[in-house]
């Protein structure tokens, strides 16, 4: 099992009950269907947030009972250019991102799209709870938690792909992440090395469930 699956559901499963789930920064929405079945949320309970287009339009055809997205999330509200990977030429369009890569070739093309603060989706939507995220932004991930606001209080626990040497220009890294998260009260339950640039990460929320770690 792939380290972040592990850290959303077996890590997690004797220390939170799980009713609703978030994924930002999906592909192909496959995730959300395995953490939906493993933690038996009512798919109506499932949000997924994808910037690219292509990818959002699979999403939508293949799991149509999730609440899909097609935004890119910040801590802005408006127009901006996303790197979206090329469809059939970039082996890899997961690594899609607003930032540009500075690591290695990624086949992209610069289009424009509609970015949220996840605060104001959380309101747009009538959203006053969601018990779990994964957060797979490339480089984004300190600019989508400011997003949140004051609503980042609300989750119990965040699995977030960080990264700890650049690999996107201008990107956050993972003490930044780790030190802002502090500051609402989420530790470090579990971390794994992906290779020397990434790790996988798993928080939890020890002020609203009076955990010690």
């Amino acid at each position: 099992m792939r380290h972040d699956i592990l850290q959303l559901t077996e890590l997690l499963r004797d220390k939170i009950t799980v009713n609703s789930f978030i994924e930002i920064g999906s592909r192909d929405g496959h995730d959300t269907n395995y953490i939906s079945r493993w933690w038996g949320i009512d798919p109506k309970n499932c949000y997924i947030v994808e910037a690219h287009p292509q990818c959002y339009d699979f999403i939508t055809r293949t799991y149509p009972t999730f609440q899909t997205l097609n935004i890119a999330a910040s801590d802005i509200t408006g127009i901006v250019e996303f790197n979206a990977g090329i469809i059939g030429i970039e082996s890899n369009v997961g690594i899609s991102s607003l930032l540009d890569r500075t690591k290695d070739g990624f086949i992209c093309t610069k289009i424009e799209v509609d970015a949220w603060r996840m605060d104001e989706v959380m309101n747009h939507l009538n959203i006053d709870q969601i018990d779990l995220a994964k957060i797979d932004v490339e480089g984004f991930a300190l600019q989508v938690l400011k997003g949140f606001g004051s609503t980042l209080n609300m989750f119990k626990a965040l699995q977030i792909e960080l990264e700890t040497k650049e690999v996107w220009a201008n990107q956050s890294y993972y003490d930044d992440v780790v030190s802002y998260l502090s500051e609402f009260g989420f530790t470090i339950l579990n971390e794994v090395y992906l290779d020397e640039y990434q790790k996988d990460v798993i928080f939890v929320n020890t002020k609203k469930l009076n955990l010690n770690y």
